[in-house]
């Protein structure tokens, strides 16, 4: 069992089917913080003609994990593009910033489109 199937399997509440079930995606929260998953306060989706949005709204600097059953096209924190790794066990993750200027939440963008 990996450990990305465990932390998601405690997670299944989070659960989103993007793109009518061809993506699957559960937020895991900050990787290196014990209780990782209160980092999260919210997560909505959209979907248009071309492609797909998660929106989560996160607390805390860290590495941002999530599972992700595809890899997604690009990821924004703040409105800004950033890096981010996509395993075959289907880890997503990316840093997010201890900047101490930031003090509220981080608006985090995950966008899938068509292939």
């Amino acid at each position: 069992m990996s450990l990305v199937y465990f932390i998601f399997s405690q997670k299944q509440s989070f659960l989103h089917q993007v793109y009518g079930g061809a993506v699957r995606f559960a937020p895991l929260g900050l990787l290196n913080m014990f209780n990782s998953g209160c980092a999260i306060d919210s997560i909505t989706g959209k979907v248009d003609s071309s492609a797909s949005t998660v929106q989560i709204k996160c607390r805390g600097p860290g590495r941002l994990g999530a599972y992700s059953s595809a890899r997604p096209a690009l990821c924004r924190v703040d409105a800004h593009e950033v890096e981010f790794s996509h395993s075959d066990d289907g880890l997503l993750a990316f840093d997010l910033s201890d900047g101490s200027s930031h003090s509220s939440l981080w608006n985090i963008e995950i966008l899938y489109t068509a292939s």
